[in-house]
């Protein structure tokens, strides 16, 4: 709860309290912060006539007016509104209530604190690191002790070069609910370092904030292209997925394209002018990925006079900058379908004793693994397997 004083006071010094006078009760903020708007309420009870009013703050020599007007006889009650809106190092001001009438005056003086804590400003440019010729773009967001943004008028904003001139400026930039947009333009040649920012605030505090102009700028996001490293002549079909993030863990949005190739040995022999097959398609990320099932048939992964390879090259663009990320990847076609090894074989055979050892086989389909064993017919020439699948 926010610290209060109360400025009460009986209207006639007298010794009974005689429930027919004039009283009256003030009530404002204990500590008030600048440049914030803060509350005061008078309450004056058993007016005998009309009176003259007026309540005052005084601070650092300014006076700000909180009420100055004339009530009539009875009662009264109401609130205003006031801010403390200048910058001073003194930690007091001063309410004083004055009350006029034709028989009687009131006057009281009393001291409230005035906060130091200002609201809290942020500076945040679009990207750390720019190269020549770049648009900059940065926000600048006011918090009050609440963590809430308000309505902030900036009266100078300038951005200085790593020699510290001013290249660029703007004066009395007011919040567009509650943020304020700006962005300039890096000359194609200019000073390389770092950068400032300076906010200066109505309190006259000043806000900073850094960016760097280099020739080689970092990408804005990484790309990550994921597809099988092999694929046999037989499969039909497989994935590839696209992904992109920011360096600082965020799914990019926009879109992915997508393009897989199957290069010829001899474009010359053929009829058509093409060197390649190729299928392309885009994709909109989702979650900052896209993933698309490539069909093989059209690259007809059993002709010949076609090189081993599906070739993909993938480009991510960002949504609203257009900047865009290429990444590469090979998939390399097989026309092994799949392998066996033996393995755990007896080392030795005796006739008339089974012969046991086990068959791996591996390729697209699921690994396997048999388990075998060779026994002899009652002739001495023929020979008979068993054999056991183990998953």
């Amino acid at each position: 709860m926010v610290p209060t004083i109360v400025l009460s006071a009986l209207v006639l010094h007298l010794t009974n309290v005689v429930a027919s006078e004039p009283r009256y009760l003030l009530w404002v903020s204990a500590v008030v912060q600048r440049f914030s708007s803060e509350k005061a309420c008078l309450h004056l009870v058993n007016l005998n006539e009309p009176v003259s009013l007026s309540v005052i703050l005084e601070y650092a020599g300014v006076n700000t007016t909180i009420f100055d007007q004339r009530v009539k006889e009875g009662n009264f009650y109401a609130c205003a509104n006031f801010k403390v809106s200048h910058v001073s190092p003194e930690q007091l001001a001063f309410v004083t209530l004055l009350v006029q009438q034709n028989t009687l005056i009131i006057s009281e003086r009393r001291a409230v604190a005035v906060a130091a804590e200002e609201n809290a400003t942020f500076v945040q440019t679009d990207t750390p690191v720019h190269k020549p010729g770049d648009t900059v773009h940065f926000r600048v967001v006011t918090l009050n002790t609440w963590l809430k943004p308000v309505d902030e008028l900036y009266p100078l904003i300038t951005v200085q070069n790593p020699q510290g001139n001013v290249i660029f400026q703007w004066i009395n930039v007011t919040t567009f609910r509650n943020i304020t947009q700006l962005s300039f333009q890096l000359t194609p040649e200019p000073v390389l370092g770092d950068y400032m920012i300076v906010i200066k605030k109505q309190s006259g505090m000043t806000v900073v904030d850094h960016f760097t102009v280099n020739q080689d700028v970092l990408p804005r996001f990484e790309v990550e292209l994921t597809a099988p490293e092999t694929i046999t002549i037989a499969d039909n079909q497989f994935p590839v997925v696209m992904c992109a993030k920011y360096i600082y863990g965020q799914p990019v949005r926009g879109k992915a394209q997508i393009k897989v190739c199957r290069e010829l040995f001899s474009p010359g022999y053929c009829e058509s002018n093409e060197n390649e097959i190729c299928e392309q398609f885009t994709l909109q990320l989702k979650d900052g990925c896209a993933s698309y099932i490539v069909n093989t048939k059209v690259f007809q992964l059993y002709r010949s006079g076609l090189f081993m390879t599906l070739n993909i090259n993938g480009v991510i663009t960002e949504s609203g900058t257009g900047v865009q990320i290429s990444k590469t990847h090979s998939v390399f076609i097989t026309s092994v379908l799949g392998t066996v090894s033996f393995e755990n074989m007896d080392s030795f055979y005796r006739r008339g004793i089974p012969y046991f050892g086990t068959v791996g086989l591996m390729g697209t389909f699921k690994e396997t693994s048999l388990v075998f064993s060779v026994h002899p017919l009652k002739s001495s020439r023929h020979f008979h397997s068993r054999l056991t699948s183990q998953f």
